[in-house]
């Protein structure tokens, strides 16, 4: 007896050095993968600080003045900014009378519990399902288009 029990101890230790290995791996690669990331979010930024760099470069070389430039720039973005903040709101909002609103539902089974009909809830959620569509449709055009020649 006491020999199974010294195997049954030191199998525990077998596995909870097992353990302690792959918690290690898990984590490295964890690590690795938060690294790889803010790699690639640091060469978006990289980008995107390059591409108005170069945007700023050429406009200055056309003589147009910088501060115009600059002033404009920022107003546009945060106009556009505002824009896709608001839609991104309605989407949120829709999103939550989608799901309240779909089969099986708590609404649904609401209703159906008090006697009702839900054959309403689910016309209603059909219409949502149409709005939804249609904000789609007005976000996508809500800033002017660049035509492409």
């Amino acid at each position: 007896m006491n020999n199974s029990f010294s195997d049954l101890v030191r199998r525990l230790n077998e596995l909870s050095k097992e353990e302690t290995t792959d918690d290690i791996v898990e984590s490295a690669e964890s690590t690795s993968i938060v690294e790889a990331k803010k790699d690639v979010e640091e060469d978006i930024v990289g980008d995107i600080r390059t591409r108005y760099s170069d945007f700023m470069k050429s406009e200055t070389a056309q003589g147009n003045n910088l501060n115009t430039i600059e002033v404009a720039v920022k107003e546009a973005t945060s106009s556009a900014m505002a824009i896709d903040d608001s839609f991104s709101k309605i989407f949120n909002m829709m999103n939550r009378l989608l799901t309240v609103t779909g089969e099986n539902a708590v609404l649904s089974r609401m209703v159906e519990r008090e006697g009702g009909d839900t054959a309403w809830i689910a016309d209603a959620h059909q219409k949502l399902i149409e709005a939804m569509e249609a904000i789609e449709n007005a976000h996508m055009y809500a800033v002017k288009q660049v035509e492409v020649d």
